[in-house]
């Protein structure tokens, strides 16, 4: 296994690889996320997950109800924990450089093989969504993109996956 490359993520010191439980080892818990699970030896598509998108995805599921996990109280106390560690200015926003140094951590765990151009470019184009041409971002902003990324990467509508898949999410970028 290549050695462990440390970085820091919202002061916190973060590990590149996530921890994989070990059959003996109950203790440790598994950060991987469900497409880092399985491989193209599984008979899965080799195409990476953030490329494998379809279009009508989003016109067939059932949008009330993934919807309504939005206040799911797993989901929101999750959202809740990315909300403490971001640094706010005095009334309680988030500036642009804080969001874009977190989404950089997302990218990096995310899509592994992002170019630091991508993830900068990426960043800069989601800032513009995400804030709604505000120049600072509100916890309801920031709600909303986090579990946008949730809904992007989860395998199933679901307030627990949906909470565990950002469980994971932070620690992989906080711990």
């Amino acid at each position: 296994m290549p050695p462990v490359e440390h970085s820091v993520a919202f002061g916190r010191a973060q590990v590149a690889q996530p921890r994989r439980k070990k059959d003996d080892d109950e203790d440790v818990e598994d950060l991987r996320f469900t497409f880092e699970r399985t491989s193209a030896k599984d008979g899965q598509d080799a195409t990476p997950y953030w490329q494998q998108g379809n279009e009508s995805f989003d016109r067939t599921l059932p949008t009330a109800e993934r919807n309504a996990l939005k206040q799911h109280p797993k989901v929101l106390q999750e959202l809740e924990r990315f909300w403490t560690v971001y640094r706010k200015d005095a009334s309680g926003r988030i500036s642009k450089q804080e969001y874009l140094n977190a989404h950089s951590k997302f990218a990096q765990v995310l899509i592994p093989d992002i170019s630091v151009e991508d993830a900068l470019q990426s960043g800069e184009e989601d800032w513009i969504e995400d804030a709604e041409g505000s120049e600072t971002m509100s916890k309801q902003q920031l709600f909303r993109c986090l579990f946008e990324l949730a809904d992007l990467y989860t395998t199933r509508i679901d307030g627990d996956a949906y909470a565990l898949w950002l469980s994971r999410l932070f620690k992989r970028v906080t711990v």
